[in-house]
């Protein structure tokens, strides 16, 4: 009988990503130390089956946290999209913030569509903030449209990283809505351009631009001014992908900016737009 594997022997065979050495990977699933458990897990999915995700669904009631975490994760780099009920269950009854985050980031991953509403009830009733960033940007990344309602409310969360999730899964429902929905979420992104968190804002604005906002132009050239560069910056980019021609003067009287990439990216939108290239730009010939 083989002597149990060793951390180090357990993370050399994760590395090798040989289906040989399977069997012993699932051997120390069992392994009574969680760190060895732990590296078992993390090494089954870098073998990229999916058909192994039913050897770590105990694993996501581990007694211990960091295996249970692992073994969510691990769900998702395999794409085993059989893992939705294990992962159900974790994302509503896990103690651990960390196991429940990470199974709503997983099931966004894995695109299950019918874990919508699971994720809407976590939005709204988990008590920890990430939880609820986490079960917001997985929304978005399902494009579940019957989430719109508990994403706008989420906008007023008093947790920065919830607003930030909600802001980033009405963009991306922006893009698919039906012309009236769209105006409803793009009227709800608006409102986070006055946000007291610039990442928000700045998630926001960009959100306009991507979905075609009818007002992405005058968002983005008010932004040009707000105080923080990291806005200004999406500004700049924001007014590069819209590429309207109406933004070269407020772009002309900007691209001095004080922060050295707001004023890199106010040029590149300014050379873009006037049709110009940069003096390291190769002219193409």
């Amino acid at each position: 009988m083989r002597a149990p594997e060793t951390l180090d022997a357990l993370r050399l065979l994760g590395v090798a990503r040989d289906r040989r050495h399977l069997p012993r990977l699932l051997a120390a699933l069992t392994h009574p130390d969680h760190a060895h458990r732990a590296l078992a897990v993390r090494g089954i999915s870098w073998l990229r089956d999916a058909r192994l995700g039913a050897h770590l669904y105990p694993l996501v009631t581990d007694a211990e946290v960091e295996v249970r975490v692992a073994a969510v994760a691990s769900l998702a780099v395999l794409r085993d999209v059989e893992a939705g009920p294990a992962l159900e269950a974790a994302l509503a009854s896990d103690p651990a913030a960390a196991v429940r985050a990470a199974a709503a980031r997983t099931l966004g991953w894995l695109r299950l569509d019918e874990s919508g509403p699971a994720l809407v009830q976590t939005l709204e009733d988990d008590p920890d903030a990430e939880v609820q960033a986490r079960a917001a940007r997985a929304l978005g990344r399902l494009q579940y449209a019957p989430a719109t309602g508990a994403l706008a409310a989420a906008l007023s969360a008093e947790a920065a990283e919830v607003r930030r999730g909600a802001v980033s899964a009405l963009g991306q429902l922006a893009t698919q809505s039906a012309e009236e929905a769209a105006l409803a979420v793009t009227d709800a992104l608006s409102a986070r351009l006055t946000d007291r968190d610039p990442e928000t804002r700045a998630l926001a604005l960009r959100a306009l631009a991507r979905c075609g906002a009818a007002d992405a132009l005058r968002h983005s050239l008010a932004a040009l001014d707000d105080p923080n560069p990291g806005v200004r910056v999406t500004a700049a980019v924001a007014l590069r992908r819209l590429g309207d021609e109406r933004a070269i003067p407020a772009l002309r009287a900007r691209v001095d900016d004080p922060h050295p990439e707001a004023a890199a990216q106010l040029r590149k939108t300014l050379l873009q737009l006037t049709g110009l290239r940069s003096p390291d730009q190769p002219d193409g010939r």
